[in-house]
């Protein structure tokens, strides 16, 4: 009799360059990578995939417990310049997170946001999503009330970039304007 399960399906993920076991949740994490490439314009060389979150606690911290695991699941960082439609071109100085995404293969809980807030108070992203096979939300952080007001979908690269400038350059006329029209996907798998 044999006792052991099926060996699993695998897919390619874009980013890793490398099969991964398709389980539910990396199902919806490939379904997600291919919509932000395919359809909402996010360059592949700007996304980070599963990368442990003790990587992103800069060395000139104090030394923080081993007890801090997790991964993100996706990262958006910024490239090196971005120049909006029509407009001059914004630098960055070193890569800047955007977006961290968490997947979920079951349905997004307040224990699913705990995670994320978590995983972000060490990342520092100014827009958070959480991505299920039914559902995607997306939070915008306030530099006013330090808070993120959470929305229905993902932003396209260009609203995810435009955001952060509109919010976070010095000459941002009114970042609290930000009113997005977000791209959904009904199913994500």
């Amino acid at each position: 009799m044999n006792t052991s399960s099926p060996e699993p399906r695998y897919l390619f993920d874009p980013i890793r360059c490398k099969p991964v076991p398709s389980f539910p949740e990396e199902n919806i994490r490939q379904a997600l990578l291919s919509f932000l490439i395919q359809e909402l314009s996010y360059p592949p060389q700007q996304i980070i995939v599963e990368k442990g979150i003790r990587s992103f606690i800069p060395t000139s911290r104090p030394p923080l417990s081993k007890k801090i695991r997790g991964r993100a699941d996706v990262l958006i960082v910024s490239p090196s310049s971005y120049t909006p439609s029509g407009q001059t071109s914004f630098s960055f100085a070193h890569p800047k997170p955007l977006l961290l995404i968490e997947c979920k293969a079951q349905t997004i809980t307040s224990r699913s946001f705990n995670q994320l807030i978590s995983y972000n108070y060490f990342i520092g992203a100014p827009c958070l999503s959480l991505i299920s096979k039914s559902s995607q939300l997306t939070g915008f952080l306030s530099p006013a009330t330090k808070t993120f007001a959470f929305c229905q979908g993902i932003p396209s690269y260009s609203q995810l970039i435009n955001f952060y400038i509109d919010t976070f350059s010095c000459s941002s006329s009114s970042p609290e304007s930000f009113s997005p029209n977000l791209p959904q996907k009904n199913n994500m798998s």
